[in-house]
């Protein structure tokens, strides 16, 4: 017999709880929240900044999917997959964003993003996880979050290429973690 994954009723918060949240929707706040501070920092831009263009056209991609899958009645679970080229496009342009451009202002976003995402996780993990989750993981989890943060509040009081690369790169992990 087929087996069925249980999946939250209808409601605002379906991709963020239960086995949507865990599988599918871990790194949607800090999409969202990238998306947000991408056309907000390049508002004043022509309207031919490809930069722009880029978070509106990924951000309305995640945004009209998100939005579906959270008020349709029934959800196949493989179908969310849909959402995984906007996040990845945006917190990608994002990470370069902030790699060539990025002031200790933009870092301390990022800090506050990947402490938000760590924190998410370390939640959403054993709330949702089952039993199959390893004892190792949340504390895992927990440090690489606190290194990333570290490394990218050192690169906004230091301001070095290498600590910024670093900083990015810790984010991106504690966030995959």
């Amino acid at each position: 017999p087929e087996q069925s994954i249980p999946i939250a009723p209808s409601g605002a918060d379906r991709l963020f709880t239960g086995n949507l949240g865990r599988d599918t929707g871990w790194l949607l706040p800090a999409a969202f929240l990238a998306a947000i501070w991408g056309i907000a920092s390049r508002w004043r831009r022509p309207r031919g900044d490809g930069l722009r263009a880029c978070y509106v056209l990924w951000g309305t991609w995640l945004l009209v999917l998100a939005v579906t899958f959270s008020v349709t009645t029934y959800v196949q679970t493989y179908y969310t997959a849909a959402l995984v080229p906007a996040v990845a496009a945006i917190l990608a342009t994002a990470a370069v964003s902030l790699l060539r451009t990025g002031g200790p202002i933009s870092k301390i976003g990022l800090a506050i993003v990947s402490a938000g995402t760590t924190a998410y996780a370390v939640w959403l993990v054993p709330a949702h996880g089952g039993a199959h989750v390893p004892g190792w993981l949340v504390p895992a989890i927990i440090a690489v979050g606190a290194v990333a943060v570290v490394v990218i509040i050192g690169s906004a009081v230091f301001k070095r290429a290498v600590l910024a690369t670093a900083a990015v790169a810790a984010a991106l992990v504690a966030a995959l973690a």
